[in-house]
């Protein structure tokens, strides 16, 4: 497909005639069709800004939880793994985006 056609946000241009062709003839560039692609590009780029935040928060955590202990060390422990699973799963959301 890249050897005849690339993205251009929502937007699937050709860079060849076979693409031309294709865009054309399969309707790729439907109003409906870059709506759904523009969705799920600001979809990726929500969930990626989420890691970013969320990795920061699990360093601060982690920065804490090296002099914490008791009640304080327990509930730090279960943010940590809290924020690591929803690290994990936004990785997963992402990838099944086609991110």
């Amino acid at each position: 497909m890249f050897d005849h056609m690339r993205y251009q946000k929502g937007t699937v241009v050709e860079i060849s005639l076979a693409g031309e062709f294709t865009i054309e003839r399969l309707d790729i560039n439907d109003p409906s069709a870059i709506n759904f692609r523009e969705g799920v590009i600001a979809a990726i780029l929500l969930a990626e800004s989420q890691i970013l935040s969320a990795e920061k928060y699990t360093a601060r955590i982690e920065k804490h939880l090296r002099t914490a202990s008791g009640k304080e060390k327990e509930n730090l422990e279960s943010k940590l793994d809290q924020m690591l699973t929803n690290i994990s799963e936004l990785k997963i959301t992402i990838s099944q985006l086609g991110g």
